[in-house]
């Protein structure tokens, strides 16, 4: 039994009672050999198993991953979901949590600017952004030590809900405010994230190296200030020195900066289902060694974004689960519109064409387990960023095709 590098797509074997197996060329017979004859239709890469609103999630230990050039990155990660379940509670409304919250309860003292940070802060990080922004905006008005972080958890919410040029506004003003403190700092590395996300790469990446010269930085801010010049590069084209620069810095140690080395390994899944994508199937031999190899691109996409799933953000956990549903779906609709061969004659070439499609729906089938599994995650962690809406939107396109597909 061969099996694909990583067993993403699952260990298979050719099938001897295919009727028309003896028509196919050799790389359809080696695609259905090595990648869509699995008995994995799209197992959750989040959790372990299947996970349903009153079920919390189970922990999974990922073993030791092969990524990007044969760079190898331990693994052991625990995989939680984001948090919520000690913020909140997965059974338990938002509303109930502020009401329980010690300092918040009718009774106790008025909460000070601290506490509201912090609770706005917890808020944000499990997806209930307009309770956060109502606890921000009540330290705003609270007197307190903290209102540089204040100011910045607002360029913060403002970022995480995709509105760039209010977080860039948020952001400055931190900046010209607070000078020199830790904030101003964040904030200004930040503001070339959202530069970034504008599409203004080569803004952001001036902003980075601006940081870069700029003082003695601890070797933390360094990793981050790596991670993010790498990021804008790949962004901007500059694919070989962005990832070379990203792999030296996530090999460089680990942090509790996770967002943006979150953020640096979706860089990577991006930039090898694009590499994926790019390999076009043509030819008799050739498309299948270019088959294997864009389903290894696959895989360790995938692989890479199990990882990136074990640092418990979101926002890039929910895109990268759109990619890979997005690449899943690319191949399969390859696969059927691949011509057939030429030893296939007229009078087959329907029946040919439909066994095609049949061995290859698994593909389409894990696509929609990948987005089905974004918008489960987006409901229990309460996300309604731009990214839940296009995973929803794929999820039902899918599942129209699959329900049109069943025989009637």
């Amino acid at each position: 039994m061969d099996a694909l590098l990583g067993g993403c797509l699952g260990p298979i074997i050719w099938p001897p009672d295919f009727s028309l197996g003896s028509s196919l060329s050799s790389w359809m017979a080696s695609l259905y050999e090595k990648v869509v004859r699995s008995d994995d239709h799209g197992s959750p890469l989040i959790l372990g198993g299947p996970f349903s609103t009153s079920t919390p999630p189970k922990a999974v230990t990922l073993l030791q991953t092969t990524v990007w050039g044969g760079t190898l990155f331990s693994g052991g990660f625990l995989v939680l979901l984001f948090l919520a379940s000690v913020l909140i509670g997965f059974a338990q409304p938002v509303d109930d949590h502020i009401q329980g919250s010690p300092a918040l309860v009718q009774g106790s003292p008025a909460p000070s600017q601290r506490e509201l940070l912090d609770e706005a802060v917890a808020l944000r990080r499990v997806g209930a952004f307009d309770a956060a922004q109502d606890f921000l905006q009540r330290a705003v008005e609270r007197d307190g030590n903290v209102s540089a972080q204040v100011a910045y958890q607002q360029g913060v919410l403002a970022e995480v809900t995709e509105r760039w040029p209010y977080a860039i506004a948020a952001y400055e003003r931190v900046e010209s405010l607070w000078p020199g403190s830790e904030a101003a700092a964040d904030a200004r590395f930040r503001r070339a994230y959202c530069l970034e996300e504008l599409g203004q790469h080569r803004a952001a990446i001036k902003v980075v190296v601006a940081l870069q010269r700029d003082g003695a930085w601890s070797e933390v801010d360094q990793r981050s200030m790596l991670l993010q010049r790498g990021i804008t590069e790949v962004r901007l084209g500059r694919k070989r020195v962005g990832i070379k620069r990203i792999l030296a810095a996530l090999g460089s140690g680990e942090d509790d900066k996770t967002w943006i080395r979150a953020k640096a390994r979706l860089a990577l899944v991006r930039v090898q289902l694009e590499k994926a994508a790019r390999i076009r199937l043509k030819g008799n031999a050739k498309a299948a060694k270019r088959l294997k190899k864009r389903a290894a691109l696959i895989g360790a996409a995938e692989r890479q974004a199990v990882v990136m799933f074990g640092l418990s953000e979101p926002e890039f956990a929910l895109e990268g689960l759109l990619m890979l549903g997005d690449a899943y779906l690319k191949l399969f609709e390859d696969m059927i519109a691949y011509p057939p061969p030429r030893s296939v004659d007229a009078g087959q070439r329907d029946a040919y064409q439909a066994a095609v499609l049949a061995k290859a729906a698994i593909l389409r089938t894990k696509a929609h387990a990948r987005y089905e599994e974004g918008v489960r995650v987006a409901v229990r962690t309460q996300w309604v960023g731009g990214v839940t809406g296009r995973l929803k939107t794929s999820r039902d396109a899918v599942a129209a095709q699959l329900a049109a597909s069943i025989p009637r």
